[in-house]
């Protein structure tokens, strides 16, 4: 018996082997993500909308955690429909408030529950502690997870991970003798995944895939007693379909052909593929290519051959074809629903993407190495067995390198835009943080960049319109505004106020009243917006429309001394001097600067 085999055989036969390798996964996943727990908040990366600017969460301190779960319940969050996370978020927020560390801590405790758990799952799939180890140790520090676990806003994939999993396990080792109690955990495992995350519609595909794979036929009766879990799914992916249409999420893509999204979607499950070896150019963000003349770049047209090879290995395959058609099966099952076949956002591929479906990879690695260490000879026995231990070692180095990134916002778009220079959206993101810092000219040039890049890319003609402001370049942002409420903005008042104020100070005076009475009806209760229209009409001296807004405005806030003024200045150009008086007079009681000369004006006009 050869040194390899000897060493499997002997870490399957080791005094308690399932305390002692659980262990080991644990102490080197903590080695690698330790620094993670000393990040911040990535603050305009969905951070901030699910936490540092989330006004429901906030609700808490006031309106208490049953309103705010009842919303959890009945409502989406920023696209999705994932009420246990949002519930996650809300007890760590009632306990710990906004201290970074405190998410860090729990999204690093549930890798490493959810790391355990595999360990058990593959060890009591396939019955080999070594394998088992293998495949969980992977799981643990593999690169591409990375962004799961560093990263506040994905705790969803955790906690659908977790449920997934944990359901996976309990179908599985009840799997020759179901009852009632056992099938009833694996619905609702099921049912809390989905409530963790929506992507988990797949899991009873992948419980007929496993049923497939332990009786070498599909049954029709296998199916049909997956009946309510696949009802359940259909009705969470139109759940989806919602709540991304309710952000528009589905929205700049959407009109791309669909032989497009099928080269989008085979390119994507590719280099799903080169990044389970590959770590090269990790980065957040990966974007669409750019169309010239209706035509993609020659690799997203390869790239379809893919699937097809994919096809081809299962039916052609004569080793061990069953467990290859679970193990494919399972990646191409899970990760289906984010190969953007529907668009939903503007990336192409997203490192999180993979954190559940790479583990039927890593399971088809594990047998396969197993394989190789137990029947090739010595020499090989020994290259694999060294060339797999430095894997895990680079693997775990580059993960613990990556951590540094998602330190902070800074930090990630810095790093973003390295690896990928050619999306707008860093930029932007980057842009945003300048111009929150006040360095305005590095602000410009990112937002400049984001659109030299994709002309068409609505939150960087906003931000870069809001900069052209600062500057007092009003006419030049026009067009960016205009372009921006031509593209569907998700907060039309924002935009109309802001193009509104660079209409009024370029003299475009009856625009800027148009844009603010189309703020009005929207919403009728924002007092600025008449404030400014006010302001406008007094400009072009429409006095008494000028006073009718003003109205409005001083029935909202009787103290508004700024209001006050004008509607002084206003009656003095009607010739109401009683009111002007009255008005201004008032205003001076309350601070506001007024014309002496002209107090004493309306005096005497008054005493007359």
């Amino acid at each position: 018996m050869v040194e390899n085999y000897t060493i499997i055989q002997r870490i399957e036969r080791m005094k308690n082997i399932h305390f002692i390798l659980p262990t080991v996964i644990l102490l080197f996943t903590l080695v690698v993500y330790f620094g993670s727990l000393s990040n911040g908040f990535v603050s305009n990366w969905d951070d901030g909308i699910y936490l540092l600017d989330n006004v429901e969460l906030k609700s808490i301190d006031h309106s208490g955690f049953g309103t705010f779960a009842k919303k959890a319940f009945t409502g989406f969050s920023n696209g999705h429909y994932h009420p246990i996370t949002t519930l996650v978020y809300g007890v760590v927020y009632k306990m710990f408030g906004l201290n970074p560390i405190a998410y860090h801590v729990l999204s690093l405790l549930i890798h490493l529950l959810n790391s355990l758990l595999i360990y058990f799952f593959v060890r009591l799939l396939l019955e080999n502690a070594f394998i088992a180890f293998f495949v969980s140790l992977l799981f643990a520090i593999h690169p591409m997870h990375v962004e799961s676990v560093a990263w506040i806003s994905d705790l969803k994939d955790l906690l659908c991970t977790l449920f997934y999993v944990s359901g996976l396990y309990v179908y599985v080792k009840n799997y020759n003798q179901p009852n009632l109690k056992s099938k009833s955990k694996v619905f609702v495992l099921f049912f809390l995944a989905l409530l963790s995350k929506s992507m988990a519609i797949t899991m009873p595909f992948v419980l007929i895939l496993y049923d497939f794979y332990k009786e070498r036929k599909i049954v029709m009766s296998a199916i049909l007693a997956k009946t309510p879990m696949i009802l359940l799914s259909v009705l969470f992916a139109y759940l989806s379909v919602l709540s991304q249409k309710s952000s528009n999420a589905l929205g700049e893509m959407g009109s791309i052909p669909f032989y497009f999204r099928i080269c989008f979607a085979s390119y994507a499950l590719m280099m799903y593929l080169v990044k389970l070896v590959w770590f090269g150019g990790l980065s957040a963000f990966y974007n669409y290519p750019l169309i010239n003349d209706a035509k993609l770049p020659l690799i997203y047209y390869l790239a379809v051959l893919v699937p097809i090879a994919l096809m081809l290995l299962l039916f052609l395959s004569k080793w061990n074809k069953h467990f290859l058609w679970f193990c494919i099966g399972f990646f191409v099952i899970t990760i289906f629903p984010v190969l953007q076949l529907v668009p939903a956002g503007n990336v192409n591929l997203a490192d999180r993407y993979t954190y559940l479906p790479y583990l039927g990879l890593f399971i088809l690695l594990g047998v396969i190495l197993n394989q190789v260490l137990t029947y090739c000879n010595e020499l090989l026995k020994k290259i694999v067995y060294m060339t797999s231990i430095l894997f895990m070692v680079f693997s775990g180095y580059v993960s613990y390198s990556r951590t540094k990134v998602w330190k902070d916002s800074q930090s990630l778009w810095d790093d973003t835009i390295k690896k990928n220079p050619q999306a707008a959206l860093p930029y932007c993101n980057r842009g945003v943080l300048s111009f929150q810092k006040g360095n305005l000219e590095s602000a410009l040039a990112d937002f400049n960049t984001a659109l030299q890049l994709s002309p068409w890319h609505v939150s960087s003609h906003y931000n870069r319109g809001l900069i052209l402001m600062k500057f007092n370049r009003y006419k030049e942002a026009l067009p960016d505004f205009t372009y921006v409420l031509n593209n569907n903005p998700r907060d039309v008042v924002s935009v109309l106020m802001n193009r509104a104020l660079a209409y009024t100070y370029s003299g475009g005076y009856m625009d800027a009243i148009n844009d603010y009475t189309a703020v009005l009806k929207l919403n009728p209760n924002i007092a600025d917006a008449y404030y400014y229209r006010a302001l406008n009409w007094h400009t072009i001296n429409q006095f008494p429309n000028a006073v009718v807004d003003l109205d409005i405005v001083l029935r909202m806030n009787p103290k508004n001394s700024k209001a006050i003024v004008l509607r002084g200045l206003s009656y003095y150009k009607l010739s109401e001097f009683t009111k002007a008086y009255n008005d201004l007079i008032l205003a001076y009681q309350l601070g506001e600067a007024v014309d002496a000369a002209l107090l004493e004006e309306l005096k005497s006009r008054v005493s007359q």
